[in-house]
């Protein structure tokens, strides 16, 4: 499912075949290291297991990450992460936004 497009970048659903760049980019302390959750190093197992979560969200109109790819391509280079929080001091829901690129 693509969300938004141009001719230079497209922001899409994480598809399973990105599975394998994920690892590679998550495996880049560069990448890596300013993020708050993933595991270092990052397996396979864990890519696919994030793939299997962000899918369930998406089945129930939830989605939580977009993969940021090349336009002419569709190779991976980064993702967008969106993730609801809800503040029972506010009664409000708020979202965190964050991004990587490889």
């Amino acid at each position: 499912m693509i969300y938004a497009e141009t001719e230079r970048l497209v922001i899409r659903a994480l598809r399973e075949e990105d599975c394998a760049e994920l690892v590679e980019y998550m495996n880049d302390w560069d990448v890596n290291g300013p993020l708050e959750h993933p595991p270092f190093p990052y397996t396979y197992a864990d890519a696919k297991e994030f793939y299997d979560k962000m899918m369930r969200g998406i089945e129930v109109g939830k989605p939580e990450f977009f993969a940021i790819c090349d336009g002419g391509t569709d190779e991976m280079m980064g993702g967008i992460g969106l993730h609801p929080e809800h503040s029972f001091q506010q009664r409000a829901f708020t979202c965190e936004m964050g991004y990587w690129l490889g």
